[in-house]
């Protein structure tokens, strides 16, 4: 009998081990699952900062050209100024003057202006300028456009939209 429980406890001892070992997978997979999602949240959160981060960055350079295009000592206030009355930059979307930069991010800026209504006229009160922002960083990009209307008596740019 003492023989028989002997060799009872000692088949049972290699039953425990694998019971523990299967424990232990279990619990390795858990352990696994949970570092796959945490990746796949890490990842997630690095795209929506880069993309936030090249928003703002279009938003600020957007909001920049918009104080040029207010200070009568911009120099873009100047050459939008300087374009328009000497008749060299003509209206229509065809007609944009392109200019492109980095800091950080690839910027883009696109102008383009237009008569009121359409119609051609001799002076420019009312006419509508476009400006274009582009900022792109590695594969997020964010475009963000702004209109404008120009009151000639003063010769200031009013922003009427921007999206």
């Amino acid at each position: 009998m003492k023989q028989k429980f002997r060799q009872l406890k000692q088949d049972q001892s290699g039953a425990a081990m694998v019971a523990v070992l299967c424990i232990l997978a279990v619990f390795l997979a858990l352990a696994l699952a949970l570092l796959l999602a945490a990746s796949a949240l890490m990842r997630t959160a690095g795209r929506e900062i880069s993309a936030s981060r090249v928003k703002i960055e279009a938003i600020t350079f957007s909001d920049r050209v918009e104080e040029e295009l207010a200070e009568e000592t911009g120099s873009l206030y100047q050459f939008v100024q300087e374009q328009l009355r000497t008749g060299v930059w003509l209206p229509g979307e065809a007609a944009a003057k392109e200019f492109t930069g980095n800091s950080g991010c690839e910027l883009s800026l696109i102008l383009y202006w237009e008569r009121r209504d359409g119609l051609p006229s001799l002076g420019f009160d009312g006419a509508k300028l476009y400006v274009t922002v582009t900022c792109t960083r590695d594969e997020e990009s964010y475009r963000l456009t702004s209109e404008f209307e120009l009151t000639e008596e003063e010769w200031q740019w009013q922003r009427l939209r921007r999206g």
